[in-house]
């Protein structure tokens, strides 16, 4: 059985001039462990689709299934944080904040503070030696480093990757790249991401295009 199973999925927005059709009958399934890029041109939806895959947002219409039950019923809230990591390519850090309190941040909503994976995280992503550093002083590459750890804290079945490198440099978002896919296949994570960069998504599984109408 697959670990997601997203049907027909279709996303309509309204405005002032009409209506936007983004997704239309879209239709995908996650097998554990795999990786999986979702490409195609700026304003296609990858990002949407994302965030319909990921229970941030719902479609117009459409079946999601994760772990075998409708992921679009229920607590959604809850189910997110247990299942499902979250990467952004604006890294979404609270930088007042350490790195450590960062990447703890998951447990925390989850009512566990694991202090001790937390810092496994860190010392798996090459930080152990920024833990007590804020967020704010760490450059591109260490930022995303944390978002890493932080998505896997409460141990997700899923990884969701929005442009990931999109801020990097390409010498920094080559070894991004290599870091997620390398601790996905280390954690058994499945992964979609969405991403411009064919290098990633040479390094995924299966390159899924999105093509506008």
């Amino acid at each position: 059985m697959s670990l997601l199973q997203a049907k027909d999925i279709k996303k309509i927005y309204k405005g002032p001039s009409g209506t936007i059709e983004v997704l239309s009958r879209f239709s995908l399934s996650l097998d554990r462990g795999e990786a999986i890029a979702i490409m195609g041109p700026s304003g296609v939806g990858k990002s949407t689709l994302l965030s319909i895959l990921g229970t941030l947002e719902k479609p117009t219409s459409g079946y999601l299934e994760i772990q075998g039950k409708n992921a679009l019923k229920g607590d959604l809230s809850k189910r997110r944080n247990n299942l499902l990591g979250f990467i952004f390519q604006r890294f979404h850090l609270l930088e007042e904040f350490t790195t450590l309190q960062n990447v703890l941040l998951p447990s925390k909503i989850a009512g566990e503070a694991d202090e001790k994976r937390a810092l496994m995280l860190l010392d798996k992503v090459g930080l152990s030696d920024r833990a007590n550093f804020l967020a704010k002083v760490l450059s591109g590459g260490e930022k995303q480093r944390v978002a890493i750890a932080r998505a896997l804290m409460n141990d997700p079945q899923i990884l969701f990757a929005d442009e990931p490198t999109g801020n990097l440099d390409s010498h920094t978002s080559s070894q991004i790249q290599d870091l997620l896919i390398s601790l996905c296949r280390e954690m058994k994570k499945s992964l979609i991401v969405a991403t411009h960069d064919e290098g990633l998504a040479l390094k995924c599984d299966r390159v899924i295009q999105l093509e506008k109408k």
